[in-house]
């Protein structure tokens, strides 16, 4: 198929049109329209692009244009939201009224060359264009369509890259079972295992035991081997498969481990003996005395479409000792809060002020979930004290951690300040 296109060699950007039949966007009468439209649809993406370009260049996939037979001008049909950002990056002038600013600041901050003014494109007949089209747009096609990645691609692909998966736990069981021989775990959502495999209860039930970085079993081996290849087999069958929605809350999680020591005769995983002295003497400790600031139990749920929250949320989980890092894991748990109270106030159509502070948006959003009965009273109260001074149930601790210079947290302080809102947090992205 690449031997049907051609290099058009390097065109200057401004004799390339955007495609006013773009199947994305529908039949368009003009050039503004199109730049218009694009923005309406997919403004936050071009954003990304421009700035993208910017400081790297264009990237190197293929831009594929083709002869206007009516004006033989040449016509983007594969690469418009690009070939858009390229444009206006070169005249910003031609950007929406409310853009303008934006690319002309984009424009000054370039790294210098990284602009294109001309651009090599690929050209073919037109048969060739929507071959090559429903190739890239159709969806994998058994396989000869693009193929998107999926949970356990990017999983790999960050861990190579930053030396920490982004679902630590489900990973280390799942690259136990592969190792084990069990191929259905090379298969198995790595989300809907670290769901499973996080909660604490579900763990201590099968003999896991998960430090953060090690997978380690406080039961015999061989019997917490055969529950497991079970539970891989059970989200991976084709029939009656098991999915997200059936382990979801604490509950669901219960109820399926309860089914399989119960009812589907697994013998529940006999313990390898008593916990050592300083296991004995950690069962002892207040619950802010901990290394981790979000326990194993206590993660949120959140869409995968959050790559940042949720690499913060791993971060806590499994990454930064609170002990270490007593400041970072402060700021790193407001913007949690933050994300968490705009998500649920878009969500449910909750409006802001333009510079609202923490606390009212808190307070805002708290009212919502009481007036819906998802929150009790005394819970509400809690959440009311944000807008208030009290030590480690306000907003004005996590300034205070934030922007006072003199203001140092202890550990305990921010593990304690965590518990406390993490209903709050759950409630935000469970409810929507």
């Amino acid at each position: 198929m690449r031997s049907k296109f051609t290099s058009t060699g390097f065109i200057d950007v401004s004799e390339i049109m955007l495609d006013q039949n773009n199947y994305r966007l529908g039949p368009l009468d003009s050039q503004i329209d199109c730049i218009n439209i694009m923005f309406e649809e997919f403004g936050p993406k071009i954003l990304k692009i421009a700035g993208h370009i910017a400081q790297n260049g264009i990237s190197p996939k293929p831009i594929v244009i083709s002869k206007d037979k009516t004006n033989n001008r040449w016509i983007v049909r594969d690469g418009n939201r690009r070939i858009t950002a390229i444009k206006l990056l070169n005249n910003p002038a031609e950007a929406p009224d409310h853009y303008r600013r934006y690319f002309q600041t984009l424009q000054n901050s370039a790294i210098p060359g990284m602009i294109p003014e001309k651009i090599e494109c690929l050209t073919a007949d037109e048969a060739a264009i929507i071959e090559y089209t429903t190739l890239e747009h159709m969806g994998p096609q058994d396989g000869i369509g693009l193929v998107p990645w999926d949970l356990r691609a990017k999983e790999n692909m960050q861990a190579d890259l930053e030396g920490k998966p982004l679902y630590p736990i489900g990973s280390a069981i799942c690259g136990y079972l592969e190792k084990k021989g069990v191929t259905e775990a090379g298969r198995v959502s790595i989300s809907n295992m670290q769901r499973l495999f996080q909660d604490t209860e579900v763990s201590k039930r099968l003999g896991i035991d998960w430090d953060g970085q090690r997978l380690k079993f406080v039961a015999n081996e061989d019997e917490v081997f055969a529950v497991l290849k079970e539970i891989v087999t059970d989200f991976t069958k084709k029939e009656n498969k098991l999915r997200v929605r059936d382990i979801y809350y604490p509950r669901d999680r219960t109820k399926y481990i309860d089914d399989l020591f119960e009812h589907r005769g697994f013998k529940k995983p006999t313990p390898l003996g008593e916990p050592d002295k300083e296991k004995h003497t950690a069962r002892g400790k207040p619950p802010w005395d901990r290394k981790r600031v979000i326990q194993r139990n206590a993660g949120l749920p959140t869409p995968n479409t959050e790559t940042k929250l949720n690499t913060i949320l791993v971060e806590l989980s499994s990454g930064i000792d609170v002990r270490d890092a007593t400041i970072a894991s402060g700021v790193l748990i407001r913007l949690i809060l933050e994300r968490s109270v705009d998500y649920y106030a878009k969500k449910n159509k909750i409006t802001f002020a333009k510079k609202e502070s923490l606390a009212n948006r808190i307070g805002k959003v708290a009212d919502k979930m009481k007036t819906m009965d998802i929150i009790d009273i005394k819970q509400h109260e809690l959440l009311k004290k944000m807008s208030r001074s009290e030590e480690l149930i306000s907003a004005h601790t996590l300034n205070a951690w934030v922007h006072n210079s003199q203001y140092i947290p202890e550990p305990r302080h921010v593990c304690t300040f965590w518990d406390n809102i993490y209903f709050f947090l759950y409630t935000c992205w469970k409810w929507k």
